[in-house]
């Protein structure tokens, strides 16, 4: 390979300025790495043809509806413009009942650096169109990989992405920093399978700063190495140590550097482990998928990898290196999507390199065209059979997402974070029932605080016995609701989302009048839950008169009913 000729040539027996200069050599010759080579005037044609098509395609779902997708992109966007405004800060002060609040990292520090300019433009319309160009550069990716390695029919294996499903599209169509994990762990797939040391060097670097899971370069590292060794070829222990190496790197150039392993910990280990939803209302990106994904959303590319393994065994082909390393990554990232829908943005892309690989492999010595001129029929039957399964999964994939996300076209908590930020002082801590709606109201009211960002798990390692309350408060479980919300949370405002695991303590509120409903929204109900006058009158009382007592007490009811609700019942 030209990079490992490079550093051949660098002897021991030179001056420490001449091994400098020719590591730099090494590190920046960028001519000499083959997948920045130029693919040639039909590859690059072929590569821009493809992005400007997936961007076209992707924007017509993206832009189905006029909000972000999702709930986490508001977080997301918001967390752009507070680096751009406030610069880093060593603490979260948005999450009061989490340990963000006194030991935040930025998990997704590159993603947010990535989104500023076009926040800057737009909170919501420029973010999207990051989105789509995010995975029209994935779609191009795969193409300029095909084209690369000279697997056939490289106009092929985009179009196998735009057909890849509803719920893929739907993942890919989030404003969330797996778009960027999915692209570099793509890309260092290719450093591996052509053994380029500096650019998965840089990709390790950068991926601790880039996504939360800062462990899946080694892991896909690993998995190369078991391919090596499968094929008797030896485990890369330089690419597992430069992978190992720029990951530690990585750490510990990331600016919250101190938190950052604690949160791994917490994001990977604890939020999958644990009970972290212990209201029964699981996250649906963490359920397995149902019968319905498998055999009909995914089914024809299931088929297809399954097809293609079948394939080799009928025809007793050898399958090559890059092959089995794609098979594997493909087999492991499956596994994480029958058990964790989510995984499904990294087994689609690697199952249609596998397959894409394994077509050279498999047509290694076969004429095409011989066999299409002695089976005409037959070959034109198969020809047009798979035009229309891809072209039907293409279109089944494109329009039940376009008709998914145009039914959620209402931004939720969007009249409820208006009424906080314009009739609560900033700093005010508000009292919500659950954290999915933090991402809403960080967007539209970022002068108030809440409890918990994202997912319940910050909260249980922040005060476990707090969650606990917190629950029982949440699901009208405890009578003393009204005391302890102040007293544990050092809340006086409660808003109280519109989920059915929240009605009873909704109707709890509605019945005890220490609540006192300032506003009903859509999608959750604000309470005011006025500071307790009893001690504050009885220390009073202890220096005044009987006749003293009742005047200012009944004029001292009239001023907090007046500065809580603003009129007189």
């Amino acid at each position: 390979m030209p990079a490992l000729r490079l550093a051949s040539s660098v002897r021991t027996d030179v001056g420490n300025g001449e091994i400098l200069k020719r590591l730099l050599d090494i590190l920046f010759a960028w001519r000499e790495l083959e997948v920045l080579r130029p693919l040639g005037v039909r590859g690059w044609a072929l590569v821009m043809a493809v992005f400007i098509l997936a961007a076209l395609s992707l924007g017509a779902e993206q832009f189905a509806t006029p909000k972000l997708v999702g709930a986490d992109g508001y977080y997301h966007t918001r967390m752009a413009t507070v680096m751009a405004e406030e610069g880093l800060g060593q603490g979260f002060r948005w999450t009061q009942a989490s340990v963000w609040r006194d030991r935040f990292a930025d998990k997704e520090f590159l993603f947010h650096v990535l989104l500023m300019p076009f926040v800057a433009l737009d909170d919501v319309t420029a973010p999207k169109v990051l989105t789509v160009l995010l995975m029209a550069l994935l779609a191009s990716l795969l193409t300029a990989m095909a084209w690369r390695h000279a697997w056939p029919w490289p106009w092929l294996w985009p179009c196998m992405l735009a057909g890849a499903g509803v719920l893929f599209h739907l993942r890919v169509s989030l404003t969330r920093p797996h778009l960027l994990s999915v692209l570099l762990v793509v890309m260092a797939a290719q450093a591996l399978l052509r053994r380029h040391r500096p650019l998965l060097l840089g990709l390790a670097v950068l991926f601790p700063l880039a996504y939360t899971a800062a462990h899946m370069l080694l892991a896909l590292c690993l998995v190369y190495g078991v391919a090596r060794l499968a094929m008797r070829q030896g485990f890369p222990w330089r690419e597992f140590a430069l992978v190992l190496g720029g990951t530690v790197i990585g750490l510990l150039l990331h600016p919250h550097r101190e938190n950052l392993v604690y949160l791994w910990h917490l994001q990977n280990i604890q939020v999958v482990t644990n009970a972290f939803d212990r209201l029964g209302a699981l996250a649906v990106e963490f359920l397995p998928p149902d019968g319905r994904l498998l055999l009909v959303d995914v089914g024809p590319l299931f088929l297809g990898v399954l097809g293609t393994g079948l394939a080799f065994s009928l025809l007793g082909k050898k399958a090559s290196l890059g092959t089995v390393f794609l098979f594997l990554a493909s087999v492991a990232y499956l596994f994480l999507f029958l058990n964790i829908r989510r995984f499904v943005e990294y087994w689609v892309p690697f199952s249609i390199l596998f397959m894409a690989a394994a077509a050279k492999d498999l047509l290694q010595g076969f004429d095409a065209k011989a066999w299409l001129k002695k089976h005409r029929v037959w070959g034109g039957l198969a020809i047009m059979t798979f035009t229309v399964v891809l072209s039907g999964s293409i279109l089944r994939t494109s329009l039940g997402t376009q008709d998914i996300l145009s039914k959620d076209s209402r931004p939720r908590y969007e009249m409820e974070a208006a009424w906080l930020r314009d009739h609560l002082s900033k700093g005010e801590q508000v009292f919500t029932l659950w954290w999915t709606s933090f991402p809403f109201l960080f967007h539209h009211a970022p002068d108030q605080h809440y409890l918990v960002a994202l997912d319940p798990t910050y909260m249980m390692a922040w005060d476990e016995g707090r969650y606990r309350d917190w629950t029982r408060i949440a699901t009208g479980q405890d009578p003393l609701a009204a005391r302890h919300i102040p007293s544990l949370f050092s809340a006086h405002w409660v808003l109280a989302e519109k989920q059915p695991n929240h009605q009873g303590f909704i109707a709890q509120a509605r019945r005890d009048k220490r609540f006192w409903l300032r506003f009903e929204g859509p999608d959750a109900i604000v309470f005011a839950l006025p500071p307790d006058p009893v001690p504050l009158a009885m220390a009073a009382a202890r220096q005044m008169g009987a006749g003293q007592v009742a005047v200012l007490g009944g004029l001292g009811a009239i001023a907090l009913e007046l500065a809580w609700t603003g009129s007189l019942d």
